[in-house]
């Protein structure tokens, strides 16, 4: 019974929302509390300890809906409402103090509608209400964008048009898998397919490396970054562009095997050198980490080319501890940027020199990215980099190595930017946001006691998924 309320959660809170139209201060608490039970079930269901089926209505497959949480939806579910609990935090501080936009009721609509689009997405079965959450995941988070500060009107533009163009290359997918199957729950498609499905890769590529923002399919990610208010950058950050890769680490494997797996070799290397050269040369502080999540979603990619079980686990857990790392950064530069009015370097340089805890959240983000300790961001990085050379996989070891090199470079340049030179903050964070910092700090760090335990998870969702083209779904010995 809980896999419903996964979707009743949000939606209750949707209707609570627009019955306070007019009360900022109540839609954002309305928030914070919908955010907050969505992951209590979250947590409920990870710590269920198996899969979890239900067939809406009562009705079986083919003719019914089934919404189904195997480890790896369950682990999205859990990071999505981390996420939306911390984002809520600093949303209700921004509506306390009746900061633009906040006082837009249709404002606070958006952070239901994108719960239970992505919760949605998460838990179903199927491939045509996939797509439908897919829709609605890009309709509502196209309001955060259009509604941030800094040319939002053209960055929602640039958005809505790529994803637009995602949606139909799914759509197309979707419906060449039924015609030539005449089946939709993924399970039942996969187990009718003769061969992999090669006629479905290119509009699977586009549509889920639009959505992941990979190059050179990135051009709407940065403008977005930047024009989207905090928490709403938070939110694209950590889990919209992981929608993307959570598309490919699900049907990849589901419906081509290891097939063209080169590919991902190529896109991922590319993706995360141009990246990190982009975020070396970026002068806004929130572009530029759009651009580094274009470069770190180039190491889930290479996990991916890897081609085997234990290559999909360690691109689980490198893309939950890239959302966790790239939601304190976006937390903590705009702790800064939103008392600034500007979100430039040059504007913001030596603001954070005085606030310790700013300094201190924004080195481990950095940290995680680059892949040091004590960060969960270090034992993905080992984990990957293990896996790569257990499958021999030289080319893209290196490449990752050098990636996280220049990780290091444009990140400590923006703390030593932000947090070293001269320069005052005006006004400082509120008690919510050091809160919502505090919380996301101590994710972060979760690699200093929780890394093994969280790795053991992501294997487990590895050998879960339906993979032809993989080896038989056991757990690898010494994953590290």
């Amino acid at each position: 019974m809980m896999l419903p309320w996964v979707l009743l959660t949000p939606l209750t809170g949707l209707f609570a929302v627009l019955l306070t139209m007019g009360r900022p201060r109540w839609q954002a608490w309305t928030v914070l509390a919908m955010s907050l039970l969505s992951l209590a079930l979250a947590l409920g269901l990870f710590l269920a300890g198996e899969t979890v089926s239900t067939a809406v209505g009562g009705w079986s497959v083919p003719y019914g809906i089934r919404l189904r949480a195997d480890m790896f939806s369950r682990l999205m579910l859990v990071l999505t409402g981390l996420l939306f609990s911390l984002s809520a935090l600093y949303h209700l501080d921004q509506s306390l103090r009746s900061v633009p936009p906040t006082q837009n009721p249709i404002y606070h609509v958006s952070f239901p509608l994108l719960l239970l689009a992505l919760n949605g997405l998460f838990i179903t079965g199927d491939f045509f209400n996939f797509y439908v959450f897919f829709e609605l995941v890009a309709v509502s988070s196209y309001l955060l964008v259009s509604m941030g500060r800094h040319a939002p009107l053209e960055a929602a533009w640039k958005y809505s048009a790529q994803s637009v163009l995602g949606s139909i290359f799914l759509l197309v997918a979707v419906v060449s898998l039924y015609g030539e199957t005449g089946a939709l729950e993924m399970t039942e498609v996969a187990r009718r397919l003769p061969e992999p499905a090669f006629w479905t890769a290119p509009f699977l590529l586009v549509s889920f490396l639009l959505k992941g923002a990979i190059f050179p399919f990135h051009f709407w990610q940065p403008d977005a970054h930047a024009a989207a208010t905090t928490p709403g950058s938070m939110l694209l950050a950590g889990l919209l562009i992981a929608v993307g890769m959570y598309g490919l680490l699900r049907f990849w494997p589901l419906l081509m095997g290891d097939a063209l797996l080169g590919l991902f070799l190529g896109l991922g290397a590319v993706s995360l050198l141009f990246g990190a050269l982009a975020a070396w040369r970026e002068p806004d502080a929130k572009r530029m980490l759009g651009f580094s999540s274009i470069s770190q979603l180039g190491f889930v990619l290479l996990a991916l080319s890897w081609g085997t079980v234990g290559g999909l686990g360690v691109a689980i857990l490198y893309l939950i501890s890239h959302s966790l790392a790239k939601a304190l950064l976006f937390m903590t530069t705009g702790a800064i940027a939103d008392r600034v009015g500007s979100t430039r370097f040059d504007d913001l340089v030596g603001k954070g020199r005085d606030m310790p805890l700013l300094a201190a959240a924004y080195l481990l983000g950095s940290l995680s990215l680059i892949g040091l300790p004590p960060t969960l961001g270090f034992f993905a990085k080992i984990a990957l980099l293990g896996e790569g050379v257990a499958a021999r996989q030289w080319i893209g070891v290196a490449v990752a190595g050098v990636g996280s090199l220049m990780t290091a470079g444009y990140t400590l340049k923006a703390f030593r930017r932000l947090f070293w030179e001269d320069g005052r903050l005006p006004g400082r964070p509120s008690a919510w946001v050091i809160s919502a910092l505090t919380l996301n700090t101590t994710l972060v760090l979760l690699g200093l006691f929780g890394g093994e335990t969280l790795l053991a998870a992501c294997m487990q969702a590895a050998a879960e998924l339906e993979s032809p083209g993989f080896a038989p779904p056991d757990l690898p010995e010494g994953a590290l």
